[in-house]
C-alpha cells in the first residue's frame, strides 16, 4: 500500500457502508465503488507506462541538445570548418 496516499482515496473505507448497512442496495453500490477502483488503478497502470517513455525522450533529448551545444561551439571557436569556409 502506498503510505503518500490518503485512506479516502482506498478501497477499503468505501466497502465500509456495505458491511455496516448490509441492504442489497449497499452491497450493490459497495460493488460498483469497487469496480471503479479496479478501473482507476488500470488508469494508472496504463499512464505509468506512458510517463516513463516521456521521460526517456525528455532524457534523449537533454543529451542530444549537449552535443549541438558542443558542435555549436566548435563552430563558433573555428574548430570545424563550416561549409562556406570549406570552398
Amino acid at each position: 500500500m502506498n503510505r503518500d496516499v490518503p485512506p479516502t482515496f482506498l478501497p477499503h473505507p468505501s466497502i465500509r457502508p456495505s458491511a455496516v448497512l448490509r441492504s442489497p442496495k449497499a452491497i450493490t453500490v459497495s460493488i460498483e465503488i469497487m469496480n471503479a477502483f479496479v478501473a482507476l488503478r488500470k488508469i494508472q497502470f496504463n499512464q505509468q507506462g506512458i510517463f516513463q517513455r516521456v521521460e526517456h525522450i525528455e532524457r534523449k533529448q537533454l543529451i542530444n541538445d549537449q552535443k549541438f551545444e558542443q558542435l555549436f561551439s566548435a563552430m563558433e571557436n573555428k574548430q570545424i570548418p563550416t561549409q562556406d569556409e570549406s570552398k
